[in-house]
């Protein structure tokens, strides 16, 4: 259930960072939802590599609860790390659209 919230709420951002500038809502909210299960993957799977090879008793016994909720920081991190990026990257590219209508425009008569 609380993987339910997770994705709604990754979504939602996501949705509403789109929405500001003006790209595809739904295209943006699925690859959010796709980051946080691939970053969840791709931080677990090396993490247990390591503990199996430095306990490799201890990796067999873990609960796939415990796995989920060890995941859920990576996940979240893999989706701040590209909402940062894209919003970085759509105000970058907002910022140049502005100057290119002001080309030629005196600072004194804006």
């Amino acid at each position: 259930m609380l993987g339910f919230l997770f994705i709604y709420f990754i979504g939602k951002y996501f949705y509403d960072l789109a929405g500001k500038f003006e790209k595809h809502k739904w295209g943006y909210t699925i690859l959010a939802v796709v980051v946080y299960y691939a970053g969840t993957v791709v931080f677990l799977i090396p993490l247990f590599l390591i503990g199996n090879f430095v306990a490799p008793d201890s990796v067999e016994g873990i609960d796939d609860t415990v796995v989920g909720l060890i995941g859920i920081p990576f996940g979240i991190l893999s989706n701040v790390l590209l909402y940062k990026f894209l919003k970085w990257k759509w105000e970058k590219e907002a910022a140049k659209v502005e100057t290119i209508e002001d080309i030629g425009v005196i600072e004194e008569l804006r």
